[in-house]
Parts: C-alpha cells; sequence; structure tokens
C-alpha cells in the first residue's frame, strides 16, 4: 500500500506577505499507452516494467523534493524573511505535485495488475477499476488546483483537501491488495482441481498394477480433501471482497491473513501431493 507523505506550511506562525510562483511543467514523464482488454502475459510485462521504472524515479524525486521541503521550511521559521518564505512556498508546492505524481503512478499499475489478475468475479473487479479511474481523476484535478496554487494560503488548502484523497488511496490500496492476493490464490486453486481431475482419469485408465492403482486412489483423495478445506475460506474472502456485501456484520473483522494462509498451506500441500503421484 501506497501512502506518501509531505507537510504544507503550518498556519501557526505569523503570516507574512503572499507570495507568487510560476506554474511548475509536470514532472511525470510521457504517459504509457494501456490497451489492458485482452493484454498478453507479454505486453503485460513490458507495461508493468516501464511503469515500475517510472514510479522509482518518481519516488527519488519525490523523496528529495520532501527534503529539500524540510530544509525550505526550516530556514523560514529560523529567519522569518520574504525570501525564505518564497523558497518555502515553492518546496511546498514542489513537493505535493510530485507527490501526486507519484500517486498517480501507483495507482496506473494497481489497474494494470488488477485488469490481469484473474480469478476475481467479474462485478467485483469492475467495481475496483471504477474506483481506481474515480481517484485517479480526482488526484488529477487535485494536482491541477495545486499547479496553479500561488501563496501559503491556498497551498494550505490543498493540503487539507488531500487528506481525503490520501485515505481514500489507503483504503484503496488494501482492497486491491487483497483482490489480487485472492484472485491468484482462486486461480491456482482451479487450476489444481482441472490437474486433478485430469490425473485421476489418467491413473483410472492406464495404471494396471492394483496395488499402485489403491495407492494413487488414496493420494487423489487426499488431494480432493484438501481442496475441500480451501474452499471455506475462498468463500468467505471472496464474500467479503465483494463491495455488495460491505456492510454485512459477518464482513466486519474478518482476519483476511489467517484465511489467505489456510488457502496457500492447502495449496501448497495439494501442489505436493500431485508432483509425488506423478513422480511414482
Amino acid at each position: 500500500m501506497c501512502v506518501l507523505a509531505g507537510g504544507v506550511l503550518s498556519l501557526a506562525r505569523p503570516a507574512l506577505a503572499q507570495t507568487t510562483a510560476t506554474s511548475t511543467p509536470v514532472l511525470t514523464p510521457a504517459p504509457i499507452s494501456l490497451d489492458i482488454s485482452g493484454t498478453s502475459q507479454a505486453d503485460f510485462t513490458t507495461q508493468l516494467t516501464a511503469l515500475q521504472t517510472t514510479y522509482r524515479n518518481q519516488l527519488t524525486t519525490y523523496r528529495d523534493n520532501e527534503k529539500t521541503f524540510q530544509i525550505d521550511k526550516d530556514q523560514y521559521y529560523k529567519i522569518q524573511t520574504l525570501a525564505s518564505l518564497e523558497e518555502a512556498v515553492r518546496a511546498t508546492r514542489q513537493v505535493m505535485l510530485t507527490r501526486a505524481d507519484v500517486l498517480l503512478t501507483y495507482l496506473t499499475i494497481s489497474r494494470l495488475t488488477l485488469q490481469n489478475t484473474k480469478g476475481i468475479d467479474t462485478a467485483v473487479k469492475t467495481d475496483a477499476l471504477q474506483q481506481i479511474d474515480t481517484l485517479s481523476s480526482d488526484l488529477k484535478d487535485y494536482r491541477k488546483t495545486v499547479d496553479v496554487s500561488q501563496d501559503r494560503t491556498a497551498l494550505l488548502n490543498t493540503a487539507i483537501q488531500f487528506l481525503t484523497l490520501n485515505s481514500r488511496t489507503t483504503a484503496l490500496s488494501r482492497r486491491i491488495y487483497l483482490l489480487v492476493g485472492y484472485g491468484n490464490l482462486q486461480t491456482v486453486d482451479d487450476k489444481t482441481f482441472a490437474i486433478k481431475q485430469e490425473l485421476q482419469t489418467q491413473v483410472e485408465q492406464t495404471e494396471t498394477d492394483p496395488l499402485v492403482l489403491a495407492q494413487k486412489k488414496r493420494g487423489l483423495d487426499e488431494i480432493q480433501r484438501n481442496l475441500d478445506q480451501i474452499n471455506p475460506p475462498l468463500t468467505k474472502v471472496r464474500f467479503a471482497l465483494d463491495p455488495v456485501n460491505k456492510n454485512n456484520s459477518s464482513v466486519t473483522g474478518i482476519d483476511f491473513n489467517q484465511n489467505f494462509t489456510a488457502i496457500y498451506g492447502g495449496l501448497s500441500r495439494s501442489l505436493s501431493y500431485l508432483q509425488e503421484i506423478v513422480k511414482n
């Protein structure tokens, strides 16, 4: 989950003259064109790698700007001159702009990853993608507001506006994280069941040794028991992640880590058993 800090000059200090600043150019590199409908694995990897590189570069720039902001803010509080106020306002504005750039790229990565994650109910995925699009649009509007803010008071107003955006980003980041994790586990579960069914058919049709056949059937039965045990936590997680059920009392307090651990453990055992049966 991505939550970025970044301050604004506190009004606890006496306000001096308002300062002006020229419009700052967008620091984000040229946007990457994403066609995520039916994206192949190769295209997905290429797009994700490019976005991750952009994100890392923007994050470095943001951290550098945040250091500059802290220095300029401390300098202003120390000497209280118009020149130091000008520098502090400029640094404040710059760190807020680069913070928005980082979050926008982060949301683009989240959207691409979620879109290409299988095993998620279509309606649930569509709802999450729409939330990403709405938040991205609001962040772009916020960035435009910061970019035209010309003084300390205007920047403080945008900082207050960001508090809500930050809370939304945190909540949505957690939701996407859980959805992607669930989708990957559900996909492995589906594939494991399919392989188990194919292997069972193959064993019954080709194994001639009664003792070996009985041994492999016991192994396949154990795999099925594991898959049956996985179903309740998978169902519980799927139910909790469906926005239709967000106000349901059974969703409150669900331990996702515990359920994910149970699912992962069951899948790992099942895959290990499958390998044993194939080797034998």
